[in-house]
């Protein structure tokens, strides 16, 4: 009687064992393009990051000539007209070097919610003080009381091609793109 149960047993070694479905292994490769899909992406791709800021929306006669006049008059010399907001950035958390390298366009929200795009116009050469911001528009004390968060900042001043008239003197959330990182090192922040 024993040898029947072994001659069983190595009558089994000789079938063909299914291992896995035609099905199980498109799925498998599919997960694996995935994955290294994912991974070239975090290192290759780029991810915006972005700093909010309280912006003051000021009228273009506010602006002072020397500070539209900086690399922002069109080829007859004028200035944009229009409204502008003007902002501050905290010289503690950005250098001469990263604030050159913030991105031009800018997305600002209205205390209405209404949402415009600007570009950066105009960037203070050195950071300002406390002072130095109230002087930096003509009658700006209210700007500087509003915005200015720090006690130097780099002025910036946004032109906004769309009318924001009816939004004069009111305090938007203004979001600049302060870098773009690949993913990986986004995550490893």
């Amino acid at each position: 009687m024993r040898e029947d149960s072994d001659k069983t047993s190595s009558d089994d070694l000789d079938e063909y064992i299914r291992v896995s479905s035609p099905g199980l292994l498109i799925i498998a490769g599919a997960m694996t393009l995935v994955l290294v899909a994912t991974v070239v992406w975090g290192y290759i791709g780029k991810i915006p990051v972005t700093t909010t800021v309280t912006g003051c929306v000021v009228g273009d006669e506010q602006l002072k000539e020397e500070q539209a006049q900086d690399g922002n008059a069109d080829a007859d010399g004028k200035v944009p007209e229009g409204p502008w907001i003007v902002c501050f950035v905290d010289s503690s958390k950005y250098s001469a070097e990263q604030i050159e390298q913030f991105g031009d366009d800018v997305t600002i929200k209205m205390p209405d919610r209404t949402t415009f795009k600007g570009k950066i116009e105009v960037v203070s050469s050195y950071p300002l003080s406390r002072d130095e911001a109230r002087s930096y528009l003509k009658n700006g004390e209210w700007v500087a009381e509003q915005c200015v968060n720090s006690n130097y900042s780099w002025g910036l001043a946004v032109h906004v091609h769309e009318d924001i008239s009816g939004h004069l003197f009111t305090t938007p959330e203004v979001t600049i793109i302060t870098d773009e990182v690949p993913p990986i090192r986004f995550l490893a922040r």
